[in-house]
């Protein structure tokens, strides 16, 4: 490459947010640089390839899922590695009441509990088939970004999906809710949770965009430039 940015200028999203389950579909692709999903997506023939899950498979009810996980995969800012502990948090983010995603309800209604097997390896249990919840957890379709849960929890108590996350302790409509409780979201001013794609978000404001550093020696997708800008100029 001629320069260390690369500078694209696109319109600003409707939803703009460095909440994950916030933007709609229409509006995450402003992030997906930052984040990997558990099954990529072949680009030139679309067919399901692993990311950081390595394998998967049908369980003996003919509609639940089980994944293998891979080993070794580093969050940004030295948050750790990816587990199954990061699965399971980025499912209960994904089903909190104030995501008004469409794959929010896939993960509501039909995914009844992410089961952590071993630290890589889990099994999404769902009540009946559902072919939105392979899609969901994909890159093809998006939804469920993998978060580091560490992350999560270092930002301390605060505001979670509106309310002080400790409210979250004794919820009686999902009493896993209560994993969430010492974490917060990320402040307007903050970055996103820490992910583990190739590009790592180092700053973001609704008014001029974003800006992504390059991960260095990324395990799977090594970017062509050093700092990729996303420039938001609402003109024709």
């Amino acid at each position: 490459p001629a320069v260390d940015r690369l500078i694209m200028a696109v319109r600003a999203p409707e939803g703009f947010s460095n909440i994950r389950r916030i933007p709609s579909q229409t509006a995450n692709w402003t992030i997906r640089p930052h984040y990997e999903y558990l099954v990529g997506f072949d680009k030139t023939n679309g067919e399901y390839v692993p990311q950081l899950a390595t394998e998967w498979n049908l369980e003996p009810d003919g509609h639940s899922w089980r994944f293998q996980l891979r080993k070794g995969i580093q969050f940004h800012n030295e948050f750790g590695e990816f587990t199954a502990e990061d699965v399971r948090h980025s499912w209960l983010m994904n089903i909190l009441p104030d995501d008004p995603g469409s794959e929010a309800r896939t993960m509501r209604v039909t995914v009844t509990n992410v089961e952590i097997v071993g630290p890589y390896e889990v099994v999404f249990h769902t009540i009946a088939p559902n072919a939105d919840v392979f899609e969901v957890v994909s890159e093809i379709q998006g939804g469920m970004e993998i978060r580091s849960k560490a992350d999560f929890l270092s930002r301390g108590p605060g505001i979670l999906s509106g309310v002080q996350s400790s409210e979250f302790a004794n919820n009686e409509d999902l009493p896993a809710y209560a994993e969430l409780v010492g974490g917060r979201d990320p402040l307007p001013t903050e970055t996103p949770l820490a992910g583990t794609g190739p590009y790592e978000i180092i700053s973001m404001d609704q008014l001029s965009g974003i800006v992504y550093r390059a991960v260095e020696n990324h395990w799977r997708d090594t970017p062509d430039f050093a700092e990729f800008e996303m420039k938001f100029i609402n003109e024709a």
